[in-house]
């Protein structure tokens, strides 16, 4: 068995991880901005996309690195170092210049990866705190293991030969593409996000079987012998609730039917939704620059580069905005568990209750009958740094 000491560090060494990530990626962003009298080819990505994706992966690791505690500490810090990472481009030992674009490009990566952040979020209400909690366990203990470090690094390298192949393929097939080199560029981040994405989240479905499996504590790691509805951890004291390990089906296993189909219905409307938003924002932003135009007499020039900078934010915020969407209504239907079974449909009044776990007795699913996220309140990596 672990000694309690090594037990209580779970987290710590994802963190310190996202630390030493979050200090080499300033560092490299610090040198490559100001390496004197640096050039890119014509057939380069645009310096703008370079600028904006910097930024947004820097912004995330920062976030990840848990050294700001809120998010509008994120911006402005993030809004701080831009302005000082441009501004000292400008002295004389570096031969670069001071660019008013290149600012903005830093700072519209800042504000689609914020964007993304709150697109993120976890459900709220008693059941939501309630699986986030085991979700948070999940997840230091996932980050804790090297093979986690490796696998995303692979999925990265992997999902971005695969999206550069396709996308510079699309783009000859079906565009008439003037930077090649760009759509490749572009296609290998995408992808190479998703596939990091699907990397963490299969491993957070892996850590979350094995603490509901085991019984683990969500704060030490420890085995937990389950007596009664509730009690205390006996190594770490952290309190538990007998409700902290009923699973929650994935979303494609076979008993979640029924979530599936609503899935596959509120899709399309929640894209519809956040095209009509994110346009119509779009469309703002038009009619401000004109009648700027109009107030200052002269037309204001946005560069190509710029012009096409915003078009790719666009769209990855209509992305981000419709998988919000698509979050929350999945979310407000896992929310009727204990009234509901969320598996299939059947109503749970009257039905006996255990310890407040419950199981439906038209599929045999376990649902959560009383859920009592306040004695799970398990802190964050930052917090126990």
């Amino acid at each position: 068995m672990k000694s309690r000491t090594s037990e209580l560090r779970m987290g710590k060494r994802g963190l310190r991880t996202w630390r030493t990530i979050a200090i080499v990626g300033v560092l490299v962003t610090v040198v490559a901005t100001h390496w004197p009298r640096l050039k890119l080819s014509a057939e380069a990505p645009s310096d703008k996309v370079l600028h904006a994706v910097t930024y947004g992966v820097l912004t995330f690791i920062i976030w990840r690195a848990a050294w700001l505690a809120r998010r509008w500490q994120l911006i402005l810090a993030m809004v701080l170092f831009a302005s000082l990472d441009e501004w000292t481009q400008s002295l004389p030992p570096f031969s670069r210049h001071t660019s008013w674009n290149d600012w903005t490009a830093d700072l519209v990566g800042v504000a689609v990866c914020v964007f993304l952040l709150w697109c993120s979020l976890p459900a709220r209400g008693p059941m939501g705190e309630l699986r986030n909690a085991v979700r948070a366990a999940s997840e230091r203990r996932l980050f804790d293991r090297p093979f986690t470090w490796l696998a995303m690094a692979t999925s990265a390298a992997v999902g971005a030969l695969v999206g550069g192949a396709i996308s510079v393929t699309v783009s000859r097939l079906l565009l008439d593409d003037a930077r090649p080199l760009q759509t490749l560029f572009l296609g290998a981040v995408f992808f190479a996000a998703m596939g990091v994405d699907w990397t963490v989240r299969a491993g957070l479905r892996a850590m979350n079987k094995q603490i509901i499996d085991a019984r683990l504590c969500l704060q030490c790691g420890g085995p937990i012998t389950v007596v009664g509805e509730s009690g205390g951890c006996s190594q770490c004291g952290r309190p538990w609730v007998r409700q902290q390990w009923v699973a929650l089906p994935h979303l494609w296993s076979r008993d979640r039917g029924r979530l599936r189909r609503f899935l596959l219905w509120r899709s399309p409307r929640a894209a519809a939704v956040s095209f009509v938003v994110i346009g119509s924002l779009g469309i703002y932003a038009w009619a401000v620059l004109m009648l700027t135009e109009v107030w200052l007499g002269k037309d204001i020039a946005v560069p190509t580069d710029m012009r096409d900078l915003f078009a790719y934010a666009y769209a990855v915020a209509w992305i981000g905005l419709t998988v919000r969407l698509v979050r929350s209504a999945v979310a407000s239907k896992q929310a009727i568990e204990g009234l509901e079974c969320v598996s299939c449909g059947h109503l749970l009044r009257g039905v006996g209750v255990r310890d407040g776990v419950g199981m439906c007795p038209e599929c045999g699913a376990e649902f959560i009958a009383r859920p009592q996220a306040d004695a799970l309140q398990v802190p964050t990596p930052s917090s126990t740094a």
